[in-house]
């Protein structure tokens, strides 16, 4: 119900219709001529357009997305001319045997460098890894050799086994509820003990030690195959700190077929890559950390902030700006936990001018409200309409291509809302849908807050009564307007959670308030020897106000314990004494939910109630 628009993304991405090799079908030879008026009002976008006269959202988005850009001043261009992108790993995984993909990624990446301003894209030969020497399963290189290389053939042979048999257990239980066939279990079990198996699993042994087991300081000592990587890649990663200076993070949308129709085929083939460069510059910054390199430690979390916020601003899906999200939170996170392990070793001084180049990478180029992917959201909903009424099949297709577990009220919903044989207006449907994104684009204008979410609350209320009321009561024999009810159903169906997503960019933007002011609290703290009494005191030599909770809109509150202090940004909170259990998980720094950072002298405490 209210499925966003990012799971047909996420869903067709992975769909065998996309990727096929085979030439696109044509059109069915059914296909009703409709009539649709290009205008603000129905289509949004009124050009370019095909010579049918469709219009071109690819090229329309791309032309906006793309306003200013430059090879120079391109995030995605530096770092994927660099480093290797999903697409990239995938053809270097499979340089050895035949894969019926090849043709198709061939020609979207031919297509997708063309849209940066290249002639071809970067040889594949050029390109580093952002993944461990025998990780990622495109270097060529034989995990099991290289794990060999720095730990005991007996340490990793019974990480081996103890893998197998819990995989075997997991089998087994299976089969005894009935879940697996006898042939299924079977075939299973031999995988399990194939060459094929083990170094699958070699391959996860190395990359859990990047994602997994440097997530606090870390040294040669403790990972030595991690070790040597870092020290092999220093010239690779000052490349990724320029690059990340770079403004503007433009990744443009495009398929590999040449009948752009759907949004919900656009592939999206660079954000999970980005995300891949966050976590390995918060594993390198931690290893810096550890080494007493700690100017090189924050330059590392900066690098990640700037590319996560290059993202979010210029982010034309949900599913970029939510890995950008997930990239502040890494670089937010990586700074507090540097500011938490500090003390005694930098001058105030020194703290206030990284507070300083910290702020610096949220006051350039201003966030456009309301965003740029809501108005692809918007156009991905007004495809779907236009590929209904011009091209049935090719909607269905679509429609089958969402979650499994929501298919139940979208059948009901087909059934009961749209008419095949009825001569829509389908100009009649577009406005009404328009309508109500431009309601969206309203909300999004009053600032981020609670209040916020609350409207966008209030408004899919108002969705799910109808999806109930539709069900429930429509008979398109008996006086409905058939227009509204169609355009209803695209709303109940494709429209965004947007309460569920703006929650999610009020805690981004009260974590970059809590690093900021835990800046200015360590540099108190190294000045004067302890944390102040109140917030009050570190105005205005250490920050010029106290900051405000996006959640409350009110001014966080600072609690100076024994042993550490206590950032709260929840009026629900009221540490006086009448909640005494959550005090003792806090004070055992072991919280509810809420939590997020909890680094040696800092506990912080989200909105959650």
């Amino acid at each position: 119900m209210n499925v966003r628009f990012l799971c047909l993304v996420t869903a067709l991405l992975s769909a065998t219709s996309v990727w096929s090799d085979e030439p696109a079908p044509k059109e069915e030879s059914a296909k009703k001529t409709v009539k649709l008026t290009i205008s603000p009002e129905t289509t949004y976008f009124t050009g370019p357009q095909f010579p049918d006269g469709r219009v071109d959202y690819y090229t329309a988005i791309n032309r906006i997305m793309s306003q200013g850009i430059t090879r120079e001043n391109n995030q995605v261009a530096g770092l994927f001319t660099l480093t290797a992108g999903e697409y990239e790993i995938i053809l270097l995984r499979r340089q050895e045997e035949p894969y019926s993909h090849t043709a198709s990624i061939t020609r979207f990446r031919e297509k997708y460098w063309k849209s940066l301003g290249f002639d071809a894209p970067p040889p594949l030969s050029s390109l580093q890894h952002l993944s461990p020497p025998g990780g990622s399963g495109a270097d060529g290189i034989d995990p099991c050799q290289e794990l060999l290389k720095y730990y005991p053939k007996e340490k990793i042979d019974a990480r081996l086994d103890a893998k197998k048999k819990s995989e075997m257990e997991e089998l087994q239980n299976r089969f005894n509820e009935g879940k697996i066939s006898k042939e299924e279990l079977e075939k299973t079990r031999k995988y399990f003990d194939s060459s094929d198996f083990a170094d699958s699993q070699f391959h996860r042994m190395i990359l859990e030690e990047l994602d997994y087991k440097t997530r606090g300081l870390w040294t040669a000592e403790d990972l030595p195959l991690l070790d040597h990587w870092m020290q092999s890649t220093t010239e690779m990663t000052a490349k990724i700190l320029e690059i990340s200076r770079r403004p503007d993070f433009y990744n443009p949308i495009a398929e590999s077929g040449e009948n752009q129709v759907l949004l919900c085929e656009a592939m999206l083939p660079y954000i999970q890559s980005a995300r891949q460069t966050a976590r390995y510059l918060s594993a390198r910054g931690k290893w810096h950390f550890a080494r007493g390199e700690y100017g090189e430690a924050f330059e590392c979390a900066f690098a990640t902030l700037r590319i996560g916020h290059a993202m979010r601003r210029n982010s034309a899906f949900i599913v970029e700006n939510l890995v950008g999200i997930a990239m502040e939170g890494i670089g937010t996170w990586d700074v507090t936990y540097y500011l938490g392990h500090l003390e005694g070793k930098k001058d105030a001084a020194w703290i206030l001018q990284k507070r300083k180049e910290f702020a610096e990478i949220f006051t350039g180029k201003p966030f456009p409200a309301p965003p740029k992917w809501l108005a692809v959201e918007r156009c991905g909903t007004l495809t779907l309409i236009q590929a209904y009424a011009t091209s049935r099949s090719l909607f269905e297709e679509s429609l089958k291509a969402l979650h499994e577990e929501d298919r139940l009220v979208e059948d009901q919903l087909y059934a009961k809302c749209l008419a095949p044989d009825y001569d829509y207006d389908w100009d009649k449907v577009l406005r009404r849908v328009n309508g109500f994104f431009d309601d969206l684009d309203n909300i999004y204008l009053i600032p981020l807050s609670m209040r916020r979410v609350h409207a966008y609350e209030r408004f899919e209320q108002r969705l799910r009564e109808t999806a109930e009321r539709l069900i429930q009561n429509t008979n398109l024999e008996t006086g409905f307007d058939r227009e509204n009810v169609a355009a209803d159903f695209f709303l109940c169906v494709f429209s965004p959670v947007m309460s569920s997503f703006m929650r999610t960019e009020i805690r981004a933007e009260c974590l970059i308030r809590m690093a900021d002011i835990t800046f200015a609290l360590t540099a108190y703290r190294a000045e004067h020897g302890d944390y102040p009494d109140t917030f009050d005191a570190l105005v205005p030599e250490y920050c010029d106000a106290v900051p405000s909770s996006p959640y409350t809109e009110k001014p966080m509150r600072y609690l100076k314990r024994e042993h550490d202090v206590l950032l709260v940004n929840d009026e629900a909170y009221k540490f006086d004494g009448s909640e005494p259990e959550v005090e003792a998980k806090i004070a055992e720094k072991r919280g509810p939910d809420s939590f997020h950072f909890n680094v040696q002298s800092f506990v912080v405490i989200l909105h959650s109630r």
